[in-house]
């Protein structure tokens, strides 16, 4: 007789969870992980929603047969088709206005109410949304909106039918409907759902018929091309070609052209050829880099053509006592070093920036040849701060800490006004604090950046040292002066740095000062200044929970904004 709704799991629910699935043999694909291994799935993988965690974690068939069995359910039928368009729509992450559902099926937002409320209550929400002034409808979550999709429409021909049929109903004349129709018709998407070619082609030509060919539209159709297992390049030339002649300074566009070129080097065998379109997919790249504001694509591509060339220099049959090879491959590492400290300094913690930092490791691992390439540079110049940093990283990943430790100190004693270098020994000093004291690790941190550069990760970590070590005036300049800074807002709110004790995150004890609609204040016990945090970064603490002078524990982490709460969870009062 009682709601009550299943809210965003906590990490010990999470390993409660576990255990119970452990115990019943149904950990899935998940089985054969380390414990922290299957939680960081349940936490980072799913956002911590029980229905969606059990089934992206486990591959559980039975969940894909309640959703398909329940679609089947719905009556009337006009209620079945009206969920399985919303769903088609949602699963792009796109919210569904009433006024585009009413042209497509004929039903008005008056007629959901009175005669589709009930048999969708459950499963399609709907709300008010003033920015557009019209009702949207959404799925419950975009996932079993995208299960809904590919159950119900198994078939290429039927995915076509439906895909059309939504299109014919759009006016892209709506700001809403213009939005949807660009997700929908995503070559990303498209070419995930279909198998067929020559489907998604048809698609794309009804599309130009209600949109005409607009560059977006030209965009993604190249991007199709490229995405899908029977596309081709020289099409996808075609349509971009055209896309950046109609709009030459579109970022997005020139990032798909860089992407192209990117892709057709790799394609071909002759190494002329290669040359062309990596040196003109540079350029394209730099020309973005250069403008103001720059995404973090740019970056991502610019370190990519440097791995690109890495693996073909590194793959070839040329002599090891080659020295243009040695020279070659220490500038693509420079290439690369510069393109990924450029893009974390501006988008920390980037997924995708990430990833590659780890592929480049992977690789300098594989050949021996790279690394002695790196070492003959640096006894040569040990000046240069970013073959110190990659020569150290190659020791510190095979233990030898050591010798890292040495190469990083020539390093500042060769070149002591590098802030690169100075950055580099006090990310070894904060990672392997048995090393120096927290004094050595401030005075390199601050030589790391000068004010008002554009070294933010490093003046992060300063403002961090500062506040650890109770200098908060002087920790709250340099946090002041990051969020006048152009950093992106994203980068902004980013957390680095969480607090840790031997080799564990720390759990920091306080209690709630006060409370806002979106954050809310602590007041620490071990420090004087009162720490923010966001509700979205303490998904487990319960909103009843939320009240003046509960006692609460937390990890500290930092942005540049200052010092932040994170992982909040409420403390039994006593």
């Amino acid at each position: 007789t009682r709601e009550l709704p299943i809210r965003y799991l906590s990490e010990a629910e999470v390993r409660l969870l576990i255990s119970k699935l452990k115990e019943h043999d149904s950990l899935g694909i998940i089985k054969v992980m380390s414990e922290d291994e299957q939680i960081r799935m349940f936490v980072d993988g799913a956002q911590r929603q029980l229905l969606v965690a059990l089934h992206e974690v486990t591959l559980g068939k039975p969940f894909e047969d309640i959703v398909y069995d329940e679609y089947h359910r719905i009556i009337p039928n006009d209620a079945q088709k009206l969920y399985l368009d919303i769903c088609t729509l949602n699963r792009l992450g796109v919210d569904v206005r009433a006024g585009l559902i009413s042209r497509i099926s004929g039903i008005t937002f008056s007629d959901f109410k009175s005669a589709f409320f009930r048999p969708l209550e459950h499963i399609v929400h709907s709300r008010f949304d003033k920015y557009i002034g019209d009702y949207v409808y959404t799925a419950r979550h975009q996932k079993v909106a995208q299960m809904v999709f590919e159950r119900v429409l198994s078939k290429a021909d039927e995915r076509y039918n439906q895909i059309s049929y939504v299109l014919g109903g759009m006016n892209i004349d709506y700001s809403s409907d213009s939005k949807a129709f660009n997700q929908l018709m995503s070559g990303r998407a498209l070419a995930d759902a279909f198998t067929s070619h020559e489907l998604g082609s048809k698609l794309y030509d009804k599309a130009f018929e209600i949109a005409g060919e607009e560059p977006f539209l030209l965009q993604q159709r190249a991007i199709y091309e490229m995405m899908h297992s029977g596309g081709s390049l020289s099409a996808a030339e075609n349509y971009l070609s055209v896309a950046v002649e109609r709009s030459p300074s579109n970022r997005s566009i020139q990032h798909s052209w860089a992407t192209l070129l990117r892709r057709q080097a790799l394609e071909t065998n002759d190494p002329l050829i290669k040359l062309k379109k990596r040196k003109e997919a540079r350029r394209v790249v730099q020309t973005n880099i250069q403008r103001s504001n720059p995404s973090s694509y740019a970056y991502h591509i610019a370190a990519q053509l440097a791995l690109d060339q890495m693996n073909d220099v590194l793959g070839s049959t040329a002599s090891a006592s080659d020295i243009s090879v040695d020279r070659e491959i220490v500038d693509l590492a420079k290439d690369f070093e510069e393109a990924l400290r450029s893009g974390l300094q501006k988008f920390p913690l980037n997924e995708h920036l990430l990833a590659l930092e780890a592929s480049y490791r992977d690789l300098m691992r594989q050949h021996d040849r790279a690394e002695r390439a790196l070492q003959t540079a640096f006894d040569r110049n040990p000046r240069l701060a970013f073959i110190a940093k990659r020569l150290s990283a190659h020791y510190i990943e095979s233990g030898k800490l050591d010798n890292a430790l040495a190469v990083l100190k020539k390093s500042v004693r060769e070149n002591p006004s590098s802030k690169e270098a100075h950055f580099n020994i006090a990310r070894f000093y904060l990672q392997n604090d048995n090393f120096v004291g927290g004094n050595i690790i401030a005075e390199h941190l601050r030589r790391s950046f000068t004010k008002g550069d554009d070294n933010y990760e490093a003046q992060i970590w300063y403002g961090r040292e500062l506040f650890l070590s109770g200098q908060d005036a002087a920790a709250k300049d340099i946090f002041s002066d990051l969020t006048r800074s152009s950093m992106p807002s994203s980068a902004k709110n980013a957390v680095i740095g969480i607090v840790e004790s031997n080799n564990e995150k720390r759990r920091f004890l306080g209690t709630i000062k006060s409370i806002e609609e979106s954050y809310f204040f602590i007041t620490p016990i071990d420090f004087t200044v009162d720490i923010f945090t966001h509700r979205s970064r303490s998904t487990s603490l319960r909103d009843e929970h939320l009240k003046r002078g509960q006692k609460v524990a937390f990890f500290l982490g930092f942005n540049a904004k200052g010092p932040c709460a994170v992982d909040v969870v409420a403390q039994e009062s006593t």
